[in-house]
């Protein structure tokens, strides 16, 4: 699962060992922009606009990614269970 998510663009993506082996599939895409302090707005109307329309494009990237990270996920469990010794 860590090689599919890491080939599909998760590069945050990490193993977490604990009790438990858990993989965790992180994405590196983010936008972090302070538009209000204090519950005032502190930017225009058409930055605010603008940034939506990032946010947007991030998210069309992130499903890319996702379908990629599944499509991968699918390939490796698929030849993982044709080399599977009969029983």
């Amino acid at each position: 699962m860590l090689k599919a998510a890491l080939a599909a663009g998760f590069k945050d993506s990490g193993l977490v060992v604990g009790k438990r082996v858990m993989v965790g599939v992180r994405s590196t895409l983010r936008l972090e922009v302070p538009v209000c302090i204090g519950g005032e707005l502190v930017v225009s109307k058409d930055y605010v606009r603008t940034l939506v329309g990032m946010a947007n494009e991030k998210m069309v990237e992130n499903v890319v990614r996702i379908n990629r990270f599944f499509d991968s996920l699918k390939a490796e469990l698929l030849a993982s269970s044709s080399q599977a010794p009969a029983t």
